[in-house]
């Protein structure tokens, strides 16, 4: 039995059309005479054939994904799997195809998970083991994209209830279909646990982000930009107020939109910090309690206003209008000292629990070396224990040493120290000087001339002559030190050689120490 081929993708499916034949697959055109010659014999190679049509059906998908035609590419995918539902090259570039045609109107991520792990599922046991590891960075990074996406809609529109309800769900739906992916590929618990930390942590960073700029671009920009005025920008550090700024207040319409899109913004700060984890980072969550603390210390204070006019024309004043309840502001107050305290206790534990898990890992990489080296710590730990022996007996010599020499030393230090007669005079040259202060300070206002005598005879004796004394006693004193020091370091001296067989043998001690711990 002979069929019509395509040249082209291997497509079975023409059809005539004014006069020529149309591949319904490629869009090829075939005239009658090169649909004759196109004729092949069916029977006894219908695999071979189709095989060829796999192939080049393949190939134009990834030719039109590469174009970034994608819902072309899906369709090629479709009509690979028709031929072939276990085609794991089809199954997965459907899936990304499907992917990259995901917006706020065509939800599909159910389609692009289901698509590539029955990827997946269509492999042997083998092959399952060699793609798990890339099946699960694609995923991780779709949905990713999905959580990415959601909140990004939440800042480039309004945060209404409907935005935030989207942006928790996409995370929600995506954190489950992470987890129920790696049990199906097979992580073991402890690192599947770790993706699944690393997944959240992902959340909570991009959470606290976009909530700060959503906070900044809409939510208090719509609410204090009417506050202060037409072209004011509120976050400017130094603000110029126009002339007549005040002709704009928040109304009450506007205060109400405010305290519902804070109160979300709020709300989805707080269902982040509840996926926080032993692997979060500290400053992300002491970020998040900040901001958490700034909004609502913003929205206490918020209120709006109505025009108020006076009796002569053209007269107006501001009357404060809608503003929160005692009992709402001491409600937020509230919220404000417990996110105040957890913003010090939380990360504090975080960097702690942390710092312990970073330290367990580096000793795991450690004991993992040395069981690989066995012999070379045998032989470290050998020649440690005996160094430390040899320390020990060392020590004992020294300290013998040090006892039988400690009277002596303790005399030599008493006399080094000793007030010599050359200090003494100088003591006493200095009582003569103090003395004669003294004196010219109890005299009276008509005993100038003595006063004068007495400087005179400080300034021209007696502090010439303490300067001389201090001199002489300053080399005394030297000499006297410089004897005994020579005594000092003849009784340090003693057991030299054990003293300094110590040192060599503790430096060594310690470089085992530092080889048998040091990162690996």
């Amino acid at each position: 039995m002979k069929q019509l081929v395509c040249e082209m993708c291997g497509s079975t499916d023409l059809l005539k059309e004014e006069g020529v034949f149309v591949c319904q697959s490629c869009g090829c055109k075939y005239s009658v005479e090169e649909a004759k010659k196109m004729m092949v014999e069916v029977e006894g190679a219908v695999t071979v054939q189709n095989a060829a049509q796999l192939d080049n059906l393949l190939k134009l998908a990834h030719s039109s994904f590469e174009s970034k035609n994608y819902e072309k590419a899906e369709d090629f995918c479709n009509q690979v799997l028709a031929m072939d539902d276990k085609n794991f090259d089809a199954w997965k570039l459907k899936g990304e195809a499907i992917n990259y045609q995901i917006n706020s109107n065509n939800q599909r991520i159910e389609e692009v998970y289901n698509c590539i792990m029955t990827a997946y599922r269509v492999l042997d046991e083998e092959k399952k083991e060699q793609e798990k590891y890339d099946i699960f960075m694609l995923l991780n990074m779709w949905l990713k994209g999905e959580v990415y996406f959601w909140l990004q809609q939440f800042e480039a529109n309004r945060p209404t209830d409907y935005a935030l309800k989207r942006a928790k769900n996409a995370y929600v739906d995506s954190y489950n279909k992470m987890k129920a992916a790696l049990e199906e590929l097979g992580f073991l618990e402890e690192p599947k646990q770790g993706l699944l930390f690393a997944f959240d942590n992902y959340f909570i960073g991009k959470c606290n982000k976009f909530c700060l700029s959503t906070w900044k671009s809409t939510v208090a920009y719509n609410y204090y930009r009417n506050y202060m005025g037409k072209g004011v920008d509120p976050f400017s550090s130094l603000p110029k107020i126009r002339y007549h700024a005040d002709e704009y207040r928040p109304t009450k319409a506007i205060w109400d939109t405010f305290i519902k899109e804070a109160d979300n913004v709020i709300d989805l700060l707080k269902f982040a910090e509840k996926q926080i984890n032993d692997n979060t980072n500290p400053e992300v969550v002491e970020a998040i309690f900040s901001n958490i603390v700034s909004f609502q210390e913003c929205v206490i204070p918020a209120c709006s206003w109505n025009v108020v006019w006076m009796n002569y024309v053209g007269s107006y004043m501001w009357d404060r209008e809608w503003h929160l309840t005692d009992k709402a502001k001491e409600n937020r107050r509230n919220t404000i000292n417990s996110y105040l305290e957890k913003k010090h206790r939380i990360p504090e534990r975080l960097r702690k629990i942390q710092a312990a898990q970073k330290e367990k890992k580096r000793q795991e990489k450690i004991e993992k070396y040395w069981q690989e080296h066995q012999e070379e710590k045998r032989a470290l730990d050998d020649e440690q224990e005996d160094i430390r022996k040899k320390l020990e007996e060392l020590k004992e010599k020294i300290t013998a040493i040090d006892n039988a020499n400690a009277d002596k030393l303790e005399e030599l230090y008493s006399e080094k120290n000793r007030l010599l007669p050359c200090e003494e005079a100088v003591q006493k040259q200095e009582d003569v000087i103090r003395a004669l202060e003294k004196k010219r300070q109890k005299c009276g206002l008509f005993q100038g001339k003595m006063k004068q005598e007495i400087v005179t005879q400080i300034d021209q004796q007696e502090e010439p002559k303490l300067k001389e004394l201090k001199i002489q006693a300053a080399a005394e004193k030297k000499e006297h030190q410089e004897r005994i020091d020579v005594e000092i370091n003849v009784l340090k001296r003693d057991g030299k050689e054990f003293r300094d067989q110590f040192a060599k043998l503790k430096k060594r001690e310690q470089e085992i120490t530092q080889e048998l711990t040091k990162e690996r």
